[in-house]
């Protein structure tokens, strides 16, 4: 019995795969992983999550995380979607939406500055 033959997918160009994942979310080039070899190594390129995370991010990544910066994309995306990364004047956090990649904000109360309106009313 002959072997099987290798998968369709494998033989896509790698060019052609990474332009495929790039135009899905964060989520799905995580889960493109799974498809195949191909597909791995693909959807692990720095140039899938230059075109998913937002411009940005590399130089917010060199000014505002305490540790040292990720060395690929892929890990930046991860380590700024698991642990949000205190902003200036430590009183604001930005944080990546897991399945979008979109940035989150969370600001502490004593950062907002609420002023009392007064509403006249004519006689």
């Amino acid at each position: 019995m002959d072997a099987p033959a290798a998968c369709e997918i494998e033989r896509l160009p790698e060019d052609l795969l990474v332009h495929v994942i790039s135009l899905t979310s964060p989520a799905g080039a995580i889960h493109a992983t799974a498809v195949s070899r191909a597909f791995h190594a693909a959807a692990d390129s720095d140039t899938v999550w230059s075109r998913l995370l937002a411009r940005d991010l590399p130089q917010f990544a060199k000014r505002e995380l305490p540790r040292k910066p990720p060395s690929t994309k892929k890990g930046m995306f991860r380590r700024l979607s698991d642990e949000p990364a205190l902003l200036p004047g430590k009183y604001v956090r930005m944080q990546l939406d897991k399945a979008t990649g979109a940035k989150c904000y969370t600001f502490s109360a004593s950062a907002l500055q609420i002023t009392r309106l007064m509403m006249h009313t004519r006689p």
